[in-house]
């Protein structure tokens, strides 16, 4: 089993902050770190984090919340025993035991189910994937013509370190030779990507290829790209890319985000590119904000992961691409994380590396400045790329551009261009008012005909999803009553909390979470004698006790004092008694209560006699 000391040091040794920070932007707000909450969508930040009590709580519609393992385990999807191994590697922390207890269900004593034999599949994966980097790493070193073809390509020494970029050499079973010395496990290495199963055994999948390492924001590698430094050969394609594994996803993982996201949460802009290439050129020249996908279409996955860091979204894609095509599918899911999305309109045929690599620094700078927003940027390529002579021209391009106007959901915005596109209308020379009046109709007949309804506003808005209700806010005297009682529970103030004491047991309180919560801090107190905040979150654990101190903690802005305390104590057991005179007084009235129950209803009603809020007298 994971020693009590080992967690505690692990859990003292590790800054909450800077492990959030690797998946979620955190700003200072009201003396509070907060944030876009990573496990559910949302526009308006509700994640907070306070490194004073070493916890983390969602104050929106999931109400998650815990320590730094349990946010590692939920973001990492580890059981508990994984998530303290990593934790304890990163903070120096050598685990006495590294085999955690087992309780008959096969649960582990610290929660979660119980991880692989060795380190688990997942880290044997990382592990295999760091001994293919070193080797890759190593051939680059040894190799004159990869060199040479990193100078040709302009890829500075600086630059080859930062991206950790590797070379695998023509060579059948080099990797695999390697891995076999070092003791790792083939079956492994074929799940990870790295070789193959052939006729005369396990070969290398990236022969004779620049090799770009992809890393997750743990900065692990986790994937490999490869491109061929010679020309083409038959059946082997120019570039490779990993397949998926369980530690890859290519539709949530961006290209350079480990190394990008700073600089992107700094300016709340990324820029997306195609390729590896463009983004190397990119950082090179001092552009840090910019990520690639990888092989695939922008996904929901890779927008909510910019979302968390970004406003506003550059793409820089060809054209005439997939994925520029899948990012107008996707404006919707952009715009329902109020995210900005703009087109960079390149110089024909010229991407960034190009335009880098040439010395246009500038035109690349121009072309963010101006960068379009999508809607606007394929209908000036329309414009652009279509003939507009004839009448037939003019034609053609409005029925290319009919379906791009009927998918802007704003009338004001696609009002801007319907005024862009009115002077290329072939009843322009009526004049523009004409014009215009007719683009509007063939809208509307466009959304309410044949497809109409598909690209209706309505259907639009019927797509967007439904803002999570916001959460309650526990406004009730006696829910505030309770919360301050508990505040002054765990508060640093020796006098709130022995007034607190004094005033209120566990059973006052009303509600089930309270007085569950209630019942823990009063059996901490008479074992330990004390009640301080951090000790009785770690004791407490992960459970529901945990998550609702600590939502109480971070979110306590009203200041206590012993009036406030003492008040809200007389406020429970005031209606603690009222409660019970209604229960007694329906049993009286029922004829079930027996003569004990009557003669305490009698007291119970003398008691609440003449008081602002007593019940009624008792009939009879």
């Amino acid at each position: 089993m994971a020693d009590r000391s080992d967690i505690d040091e692990v859990r003292t040794r590790t800054d909450i902050v800077s492990v959030v920070e690797r998946y979620v932007t955190l700003k200072r707000s009201a003396g509070k770190l907060k944030g876009l909450c990573p496990f559910h969508q949302e526009k308006t930040p509700s994640f907070v984090v306070s490194p004073e009590i070493g916890r983390w709580h969602c104050f929106g519609s999931c109400s998650e919340g815990g320590d730094v393992f349990k946010f590692v385990q939920k973001i990492e999807n580890l059981t508990f025993f994984e998530a303290l191994e990593r934790l304890a590697l990163a903070a120096n922390v050598t685990l006495t035991n590294r085999q955690p207890r087992m309780d008959s269900s096969g649960s582990s004593a610290f929660g979660g189910s119980a991880p692989m034999s060795n380190a688990g599949e997942r880290d044997r994966l990382y592990k295999i994937n760091a001994l293919a980097l070193s080797f890759y790493r190593g051939v680059l070193e040894r190799s004159p013509v990869a060199r040479d073809y990193m100078q040709d390509r302009g890829l500075a020494f600086a630059v080859q370190e930062a991206f950790s970029l590797g070379f695998a050499a023509d060579d059948w079973d080099g990797l695999t030779r390697f891995l076999v010395q070092k003791g790792a496990s083939l079956p492994d290495a074929e799940k990870a990507g790295l070789v193959a199963q052939g006729e005369r055994g396990h070969y290398d999948r990236l022969r004779g290829r620049l090799v770009f390492p992809i890393f997750d924001v743990q900065e692990r590698p986790i994937a490999f790209g490869g491109r061929l430094i010679a020309e083409a050969r038959p059946g082997q394609p120019k570039y490779w890319n990993s397949p998926e594994t369980p530690v890859f996803s290519k539709s949530k993982t961006l290209y350079g985000l480990s190394r990008a996201r700073k600089a992107i949460a700094a300016k709340e802009q990324a820029v997306v590119v195609e390729g590896y290439t463009d983004v190397i050129a990119c950082h090179q020249a001092g552009f840090e904000n910019v990520v690639a996908t990888l092989g695939t279409s922008l996904t929901e996955d890779h927008v909510q992961i910019l979302a968390r860091l970004a406003s506003v979204v550059l793409l820089a894609f060809d054209a005439d691409s997939a994925g520029l095509k899948a990012a107008g599918r996707a404006a919707q899911i952009f715009e329902a994380q109020e995210v900005e999305v703009r087109v960079l309109d390149l110089p024909e045929g010229e991407d960034p590396d190009s335009l880098l690599k040439s010395g246009q620094r500038l035109v690349f700078e121009q072309a963010m400045e101006d960068a379009l927003p999508l809607t606007e940027y394929r209908i000036r390529r329309l414009v652009r790329k279509g003939p507009t002579e004839t009448e037939r021209d003019r034609i053609a391009l409005f029925k290319k551009a009919m379906p791009i106007l009927a998918t802007v959901p704003s009338i004001l915005e696609r009002e801007q261009y319907v005024k862009i596109l009115a002077p290329y209308h072939p009843q322009y020379s009526a004049g523009a008012a004409f014009a215009e009046e007719h683009i509007r109709q063939d809208v509307a007949g466009h959304m309410t005909g044949q497809g109409g309804a598909a690209h209706s506003p309505q259907a639009w808005a019927g797509r967007r999803p439904t803002p999570p209700p916001a959460p309650p806010t526990g406004g009730g005297a006696t829910e505030q009553a309770e919360r301050h009682l508990l505040r002054a529970l765990v508060s640093d103030d020796p006098t709130l909390l022995g007034c607190a004491l004094s005033c209120v047991t566990a059973s006052d309180f009303l509600s089930a979470p309270a007085r569950s919560l209630a019942e823990a801090l009063f059996v901490h107190y008479r074992s330990v004698g004390s009640l301080d905040a951090q000790e009785v979150l770690a004791a407490l654990g992960d459970g529901p006790n945990a998550n609702l101190l600590t939502g109480l903690l971070m979110n306590s802005s009203e200041p206590l004092n012993e009036e406030l305390v003492a008040g809200s104590a007389a406020r429970l057991k005031a209606n603690a008694k009222s409660g019970l005179y209604a229960r007694l007084k329906l049993q009286v009235n029922a004829g079930t209560a027996d003569a004990a129950e009557i003669e305490q209803l009698r007291r119970l009603q003398s008691e609440l006699k003449g008081t602002p809020k007593s019940p009624a007298p008792l009939e009879g």
